[in-house]
């Protein structure tokens, strides 16, 4: 009797420490998951952050941009009055302009950089025009179009900056490991910086005085 007691005690004992084994093993995959799922839910809120910021970036410049664009037609008719032998110049602005336009509509950074490099090309032209007549350069309505131009140029050069700055952050964390698995999951891409050829940052003026 006394023997099969203790078999039955040994059992007993050896139950309750797979059973501890057991709990504490499960306790540990329990923490260890939720902490898995608070980083993953963490990691995911800081890309839509961080892509939010780019959004709103660029919603920034297109708003300035599509107002330039809906200027430089009135651009062409203030010179028309003054200069009839320039349609050549204006004929590559409005391509330029429809160009930029397109690809404000598709989203497509790429694209506007690549109408902005033509009508910053275009920018010592129109100079020349300017000062080759004395009556444009001072005609009113030429110096206040002038002014907004200038005004919108220095503001889309300040928040380019600030949106190179928030996707090169975006681009950078959708690479770093562990980040780039949710990256993956989340469908996360990288994004264009607006790169604009022959822009310069210390010279936005148009026309010179």
């Amino acid at each position: 009797m006394a023997i099969i007691y203790k078999e039955k005690a040994h059992k007993l004992n050896s139950s309750g420490i797979t059973m501890m084994i057991l709990l504490v093993g499960g306790l540990i995959f329990g923490l260890l998951f939720l902490f898995f799922v608070g980083w993953f839910f963490s990691t995911w809120n800081r890309l839509v952050s961080l892509e939010e910021n780019v959004n709103q970036s660029w919603a920034n410049i297109d708003v300035l941009l599509r107002q330039r664009y809906d200027m430089l037609p009135n651009l062409e008719r203030i010179v028309s009055k003054f200069v009839d032998h320039e349609k050549e110049i204006f004929g590559e602005l409005a391509k330029a302009r429809q160009m930029a336009t397109g690809a404000l509509q598709n989203k497509d950074v790429k694209g506007v950089g690549a109408a902005e490099a033509m009508m910053s090309s275009m920018i010592p032209r129109i100079t020349a025009i300017a000062e080759a007549y004395p009556e444009l350069k001072s005609d009113s309505n030429f110096i206040k179009i002038q002014d907004e131009l200038v005004a919108i140029e220095n503001q889309v050069a300040d928040r380019r900056e600030m949106y190179n700055s928030q996707t090169t952050a975006f681009n950078k964390t959708i690479q770093m490991i562990p980040t780039t698995f949710v990256a993956s999951i989340k469908g996360c891409q990288r994004k264009d910086l607006f790169e604009v050829q022959g822009f310069a940052r210390e010279a936005p003026v148009l026309f010179q005085d």
